[in-house]
């Protein structure tokens, strides 16, 4: 049964309204319409963008307010994330122990860092993985450490060089291990956008120590958390398979209160820019400041940020698609600075980067299954045709964008 547009704005707003509460999550939101809200359909929404146990916090002072099939599914997914969320905790102390043993530096970032220092309760924000960064030196010990854990990589053996090609463009082949987090060991917090060189140094020179259970290790500090954060978000909105969770808008969110005082923003912008990131950084900041109004201090105007509505839904039209491809550095952009970081990229040969180039567009198997959330056995080609389809409604939209701008 197809929703009604009233319906759909009154949903989004809710989770618009769930993120405006934050750090508590107390004050809740006002339900536009309670005799008809659909309040299992905003459970699932919630679900989606791993809010279930922000909007549970929000309701659970008065559970009266909501269905009660929907407020049993929240406690439900609340009480899993935080059994998870400790687990994953868990983890993370024994990995940070044996990397500490080895003398290796380790900073943990997204969200198993917003777990340590940002939430005040542990069923608030749904953990996938665990991402974690190391020095470039540290790269030889680091498969030892992890196998020494009992972690294995699913893929066969590939030259050092395109170990160290995937380590600066984002993160080494994830590291798995039965009944654990999937771990995945970075190289940058850039995602293949802007000057890999450049930032890593700044980053850990200003990392913070921080604490996990007995053990120390270190966390981005709060202008980096959030230039992270915004990286992180701005790949996923402008992903061929547009996977954006709202999650990472609420971490935005919390930084920017709990440490506004703090954070100089001005140098903020001015390391986004030597970073060369500033255009992703704006286009997050104006969606933030459009749809939460957290009056983030910007050197010059802010455009247009992306409307609640395609955060919460996802893009449903053309007008979305522009939408996401003019905001941020667009894609031909990026490949043409992984170029250029490549031809600067030390201890790698010219063949081994235009591999390296050809594996961004023509992705391995493996990568196609967790893209497209792909089961072993099923067949690839659909997905590689439909990934090729993509592509090229991407370049036709920025081609079409370019010319509304010459105009």
């Amino acid at each position: 049964m197809a929703v009604s547009d009233a319906a759909t704005y009154d949903h989004c707003a809710a989770l618009i309204a769930l993120l405006e509460s934050l750090p508590t999550g107390s004050k809740g939101f006002t339900c536009p319409n309670p005799e008809t809200f659909d309040w299992g359909r905003l459970a699932r929404l919630a679900g989606d963008h791993g809010l279930s146990g922000l909007l549970y916090k929000s309701i659970s002072q008065n559970p009266k307010t909501i269905d009660p099939e929907a407020y049993s599914r929240l406690v439900s997914q609340y009480l899993l994330d935080r059994m998870r969320n400790a687990q994953a905790l868990n983890e993370l102390e024994q990995i940070a122990e044996a990397f500490e043993q080895k003398g290796l530096r380790l900073i943990v970032l997204k969200g198993a860092s917003a777990l340590l220092w940002l939430y005040d309760d542990l069923g608030c924000r749904r953990l996938g993985d665990l991402d974690l960064a190391v020095e470039e030196a540290a790269l030889p010990d680091v498969h030892g450490v992890m196998r020494a854990l009992g972690y294995s990589q699913h893929r066969s053996p590939r030259p050092y060089q395109d170990e160290i090609l995937d380590f600066r463009h984002s993160h080494l082949p994830e590291y798995s291990k039965e009944g654990k987090f999937a771990v995945e060991i970075h190289g940058t917090i850039l995602s293949g956008r802007g000057e890999y060189g450049q930032a890593m140094p700044e980053i850990w020179e200003q990392s913070l120590p921080i604490q996990c259970g007995d053990v120390g290790l270190r966390t981005l500090c709060p202008s980096h958390f959030f230039l992270h954060a915004a990286v992180h978000s701005m790949k996923h909105i402008q992903g061929l398979s547009y996977c954006f969770r709202l999650k990472d808008i609420a971490d935005m969110i919390l930084v920017t209160k709990k440490c506004r005082s703090s954070i100089d923003w001005d140098a903020l912008w001015v390391t986004a820019a030597r970073w060369g990131i500033a255009e992703d950084v704006r286009a997050i900041a104006a969606t933030l400041n459009q749809n939460w109004t957290l009056q983030i201090p910007a050197p010059f105007a802010l455009d247009a940020g992306f409307p609640a509505r395609m955060l919460v839904f996802g893009p449903r039209s053309r007008s979305d698609r522009l939408a996401i491809r003019l905001g941020g550095r667009r894609a031909t952009q990026r490949l043409l600075s992984e170029f250029a970081n490549l031809k600067s990229s030390h201890n790698t040969s010219a063949f081994a980067g235009l591999r390296y180039l050809y594996r961004l567009i023509v992705r391995r198997p493996e990568d196609m299954r967790k893209q497209y959330d792909l089961s072993e056995d099923t067949w690839l080609a659909p997905y590689y045709l439909r990934r090729i389809v993509e592509a090229m409604v991407v370049a036709l939209d920025e081609w079409i964008a370019s010319v509304r701008l010459s105009r």
